[in-house]
């Protein structure tokens, strides 16, 4: 109970709004965010999101690689969605928040 309790604590503590602010300033017309999690205790971050193309992908990419509270940016996974005549691609990258507590 006591460790639930730290957890909870943990979660509530972190600067939520620096985080959000921090995705929702990387200028991305071609990208649409599809979700974020998080792991509070290894201070890790995974946002999934879909693009145009392949291009749109690694601009967005390279723009959280310039955001100063990532670090270790890496495109985890990403597909082509083939069922869509657009042909967009579904990626996942992950990184590491280094926002101050």
């Amino acid at each position: 109970e006591v460790k639930r309790a730290r957890d909870v604590i943990l979660q509530l503590s972190m600067p939520w709004a620096e985080l959000f602010a921090s995705v929702e300033s990387v200028h991305a017309p071609n990208v649409a965010l599809l979700g974020i999690e998080s792991d509070v205790e290894k201070r890790r971050v995974k946002i999934s999101a879909e693009a145009r193309n392949a291009g749109a992908m690694f601009d967005y990419l390279r723009e959280l690689e310039g955001k100063p509270v990532f670090q270790d940016v890496y495109l985890q996974s990403h597909q082509i969605q083939q069922q869509d005549a657009q042909r967009p691609v579904r990626f996942v990258i992950t990184a590491i928040w280094v926002a101050a507590k």
